[in-house]
């Protein structure tokens, strides 16, 4: 693993501190690290809904629509 320095505002790091101490994290890296998984998640899941709006399937037509999703999961991964 690679070792990264950031700077962040104190509210921020209280933040973190706080969900350490409340033993939601081992550690302030694993806090962290998490912190950017779930980022990176909300950014595929909005790029994801943006897809599925601009083909004009619903959110309930969504599961079902088997060749729209395969369009949708090649445009947002490729092949």
């Amino acid at each position: 693993m690679d070792v990264v320095q950031i700077r962040l505002p104190g509210r921020e790091l209280k933040d973190i501190d706080m969900r350490v101490r409340r033993g939601d994290y081992p550690s302030r890296s694993e806090a962290i690290r998490d912190m950017i998984r779930r980022a990176e998640l909300f950014d595929v899941m909005n790029e994801f809904m943006g897809l599925v709006k601009d083909e004009g399937i619903t959110l309930t037509q969504a599961p079902k629509a088997g060749a729209n999703r395969e369009k949708v999961y090649e445009e947002m991964f490729g092949k």
